[in-house]
């Protein structure tokens, strides 16, 4: 499970240039909330940051655990959602 989540990270990595998300930082974040990638919104919905969808989100949300979590279709969206904030 590890392997699997370093090289989901590895993909955030390539994406700093295009999107200019700290890739570090991104990834301490989300080992910490996912718990290494093993929560199940991380899982099911590639949202390894565990971000809610909250009254500005706009995009596809999924309930989990009694939560909404927002999500998406794939890494690189999820990684374009960071650059926003």
């Amino acid at each position: 499970m590890v392997q699997e989540y370093t090289k989901k990270k590895c993909l955030l990595a390539r994406v700093q240039s295009r999107y200019g998300v700290k890739a570090s930082v991104v990834c301490a974040d989300a080992i910490i909330k996912s718990d290494w990638g093993s929560h199940k919104a991380a899982k099911k919905y590639n949202n390894l940051n565990l971000l809610e969808a909250d009254d500005f989100w706009y995009g596809k949300s999924k309930d989990c655990d009694g939560m909404d979590y927002r999500a998406y279709e794939c890494w690189f969206d999820y990684a374009a959602d960071l650059s926003d904030h």
